[in-house]
């Protein structure tokens, strides 16, 4: 609670931002014991806990409440990625929708930040047609949204097709059986 107290006072009394007081709390958060207990637990994860989880996972980043909550589950996203990923890929389609519709939402910079690297993670391991639906909506998004409106859902869409476009450059590229233009690098870069 303290620093939760610290964090909605920081710009006033201690000339640091809400992202900076965010950072630092997720950081802390990183390096707590709690932290060092949910990484022992990763460890021990086989593929029907990993498959099991899933689904709670998803239901954390929908609605989960708290900056730290939010943050770990994004993070366990991409260890899954790394480490199971057949189970993320029976997830993949939903887990990346949740994921760009939270990242396009989120207030907050951090957690923002936090989801656009869970999704690049899921891009990688999905396949061509879930990633290629997922860069249309992004672009229709950013297309779609006025300058001066909608300028947080803009940057974040950018974010996103940046992060996703760096993570998973191997499914941007044109398959054989279809052309650059029709290929996700050339759905993005007429932007």
């Amino acid at each position: 609670r303290a620093v939760q107290f610290l964090q909605f006072h920081s710009e006033n009394h201690f000339g640091m931002s809400q992202q900076k007081m965010e950072k630092m709390r997720i950081l802390a958060a990183k390096s707590s014991p709690l932290q060092a207990s949910l990484d022992r637990c990763y460890k021990h994860l086989d593929f029907s806990s990993a498959m099991e989880l899933m689904p709670k996972l998803q239901s954390l980043l929908k609605g989960g409440v708290g900056l730290i909550t939010r943050a770990t589950a994004s993070s366990l996203v991409i260890l899954l990625c790394e480490k199971w990923k057949e189970a993320v890929k029976m997830y993949c389609k939903s887990l990346l929708s949740t994921l760009l519709l939270a990242t396009l939402y989120e207030k907050s910079e951090a957690i923002k930040s936090s989801y656009s690297s869970a999704a690049a993670a899921v891009a990688k391991v999905s396949t061509h047609t879930t990633l290629k639906a997922a860069i249309l909506m992004l672009v229709e998004t950013f297309r779609d949204s006025n300058e001066d409106l909608d300028c947080a859902q803009r940057a974040a869409s950018a974010k996103l097709l940046k992060d996703i476009s760096l993570n998973a450059s191997e499914k941007m590229k044109p398959t054989e059986k279809m052309d650059w233009q029709m290929s996700n690098w050339g759905i993005v870069l007429p932007l």
